[in-house]
């Protein structure tokens, strides 16, 4: 039981098909990023009975003092020719007023929202004087016979658009849904949110332009709120945060907790940020969204105040898309156990992703990022980060030296990201002494030099048969850079008595490699693989100075050869060299390949590039575009063809030639048995 994103700290499952008055049985598998899998045990719910479903509904309406018809749930409509004397029970008799309209609803009960713009007056705001229950929901929905967005619109007046405030005891039973409509230009924060649970908003438009004073944001999330889905918005123009999770600012120190903002678009952001996740704050998931030409520097903030590292933690941002933002994409002050998963950066103006203050145990793990200023920003003064990782990311230009500034303490792990060779480390440390690790399971090893800077301890670079380490721990008060240029390098032992230390590297890291390996045992077999050569070079590799053998280079400049032979506790030294890069020159296209498409994001048109190698005659080649829902929207290719180039361009429309809304689509590419998938992003 999951959905596209994978799993999370919590999920909302809809299950259709099922059958009245039934008991079901179910399990829950879960998986990790490390692929670790774990099943529940046997979980059981019952459905009910249409006649179960009409007793509780017609008991807490008698609660709420209804009788007659009034027992049953009931459809209202709204309209901006309506009046607020009728009955709400058709459009003829529509009402008028959206803040009269929300007053009167109770649980079970429907409001349709006719188009048309609905202006408010001057005293008004929509608040709610009842809510829903778990079986029958409030529902405020755009009418089906709808071809525009509904309005409403606050006209600059200091209020709140929706206010979402039951009681002030923490976590209130909401359950309410609210479906299509546009709220703009209300002077206070549009939604306001606070001791609540159980509130779907979905398919909604929000701005809120320079009506709104500094430090008003579109939607606010105070203290006690619980179980909030955001999906398939948009927030525009807004004058502060959009999305503002503050926890404890109004009163209580409960919790807001379990908020899911999903396949939204965030664009025009001023002041902070798009996203604020902000004292008390935890177990949020932010998955699948687009944030564009944000002006205020951070897209999604965790923003602690009080430095305290225990009021927000367990955060989840995946498959995310930044395009063109000021500073930072992601910024963390006091954060704990949180994951930025699979999430892509397309221009930032300064860095990746800025740390300050008390954060442990954050992940970085699959992103990708285009032009960047740079990867990391620690700006701390005197509060440690225990445990910042970087893992497995993938870079490309990235325009400053420095790669990773770290000014203060705690402890940096870049483990397996990718990066242009000889990327720095800048460590300012003040107060405090730290250590960074560059770490690869892979087999890669290091070379390093210190560009300005003295009293670090360096550990050589070395390799285990777990990973390779190389490590720089700084003193207190002694500022830093150093360079480290990665090797595409492994050398694999068969067993696990080696230690293998790499001491000696040629500058170009492509012509020549040597190392050394050390074994207490008399007689063993180690097998290498070594890479980073001139692709199709013969490459001679000699033992203890002594010619062994020589090898052919593959495509992408590896070779493989075995050792046997006496260690006797004696060091071995290896040295790999190409001696001969004039092979003959390979034409033929060494295997199929999917380039990314571009540009990406676009707003009309989009070409996806890709190549064949086909031995004999053709292949079944497919192409095809999916929306996230997994639908498939348009099929661009379906056709047997030959070895070679081909570029493919996608309008952004379906298989009826209609433009499709924007958002995130996928491609999915299959030639014979190779198969390859891509993320785009419509504006």
């Amino acid at each position: 039981m999951t959905d596209i994103y994978g799993l999370s700290y919590w999920h909302s499952v809809e299950i259709t098909g099922l059958a009245e008055g039934t008991t079901y049985h179910f399990r829950i598998r879960a998986v990790d990023t490390e692929e670790n899998e774990t099943l529940s045990e046997d979980l059981v719910f019952t459905t009910k009975t249409p006649a179960e479903l009409n007793s509780i509904i017609t008991a807490k309406r008698a609660e709420l003092g209804l009788s007659g018809d009034m027992l049953y749930p009931q459809v209202y409509y709204l309209s901006p020719t309506g009046n607020d004397d009728n009955t709400g029970l058709s459009a003829d008799s529509a009402w008028q007023n959206p803040s009269y309209a929300v007053y009167q609803l109770h649980a079970g009960d429907t409001l349709w929202v006719l188009q048309g713009t609905y202006f408010e007056n001057t005293t008004s705001t929509m608040y709610f004087e009842n809510m829903g229950i778990e079986t029958h929901r409030v529902v405020i929905k755009s009418h089906p016979d709808n071809t525009e967005m509904p309005v409403w619109d606050g006209d600059g007046i200091y209020t709140a658009g929706l206010e979402i405030f039951y009681s002030y005891t923490p976590y209130q039973p909401g359950f309410l849904e609210i479906d299509g409509i546009h709220i703009t230009r209300f002077g206070c924060h549009t939604v306001i949110l606070r001791n609540i649970t159980d509130l779907v908003i979905k398919n909604c438009s929000f701005t809120n332009t320079s009506v709104a004073p500094n430090w008003r944001s579109i939607m606010n999330l105070g203290g006690g709120v619980r179980d909030v889905v955001i999906d398939n918005c948009t927030f525009f123009d807004s004058s502060n945060f959009c999305i503002n999770a503050i926890g404890d600012r109004y009163g209580t120190s409960e919790k807001s907790y379990h908020l899911l903002i999903s396949d939204s678009h965030f664009e025009h952001t001023y002041n902070h940020g798009a996203i604020q996740l902000c004292d008390y704050a935890s177990h949020m998931t932010v998955a699948g969204n687009t944030f564009y030409d944000c002006y205020c520097g951070v897209d999604i903030y965790f923003h602690e105040l009080e430095t305290n590292p225990n009021r927000q933690s367990n955060h989840v941002i995946r498959s995310n898309t930044f395009t063109d933002i000021m500073y930072y994409p992601m910024f963390a002050m006091g954060t704990i156990n949180s994951l930025f998963l699979d999430n892509t950066v397309n221009g930032s103006g300064y860095s990746v992703f800025g740390v300050t203050g008390y954060c442990n145990n954050v992940i970085l793990k699959d992103n990708v990022v285009f032009d960047s200023y740079r990867i990391h920003d620690d700006y701390n003064t005197g509060h440690p980060n225990i445990l910042v990782t970087y893992e497995n990311n993938t870079y490309s230009g990235i325009e400053s030296e420095i790669a990773y500034y770290v000014r203060c303490g705690g402890h940096l792990v870049v483990k397996d990201d990718f990066h242009q060779p000889g990327f720095q480390v800048e460590m300012l440390n003040t107060d405090i002494a730290g250590v960074t690790d560059i770490v690869y399971t892979d087999g890669r090893v290091f070379d390093y030099a210190m560009v300005s800077g003295s009293g670090y301890t360096i550990t050589e670079p070395a390799w285990y048969p777990d990973k390779s380490c190389f490590a720089v721990s700084s003193p207190e008060g002694n500022p830093s850079i150093f360079e480290i240029s990665p090797f595409n390098m492994t050398v694999i032992p068969d067993t696990d008595s080696l230690e293998v230390l790499m001491i000696t590297w040629d500058t170009t890291g492509t012509c020549y490699k040597k190392w050394q390996e050390i074994c207490e045992s008399a007689a063993v077999t180690t097998s290498h693989t070594v890479g980073d050569f001139i692709p199709y070079s013969i490459v001679e590799v000699k033992i203890n100075s002594v010619a062994y053998d020589t090898f052919a280079a593959d495509s992408s400049g590896w070779i493989a050869f075995d050792y046997t032979g006496g260690f006797s506790q004696d060091t071995v030294t290896f040295e790999a060299e190409v001696i001969s890069s004039a092979i003959e020159e390979v034409k033929i296209i060494q295997e199929c390949c999917l380039s990314r498409n571009f540009p990406n994001p676009f707003h009309s048109s989009t070409r996806i590039n890709y190549q064949l190698q086909v031995e004999s005659g053709t292949e079944h080649v497919r192409l095809d575009i999916f929306d996230l829902s997994g639908r498939l929207v348009r099929n661009l290719v379906n056709a047997e063809q030959h070895t070679g180039f081909y570029q493919v361009i996608w309008q952004g429309d379906d298989a009826g030639n209609q433009s499709v809304p924007s958002g995130v689509y996928l491609f999915h590419f299959t030639a014979g048995s190779y198969n390859a998938e891509g993320k785009m992003i419509l504006l």
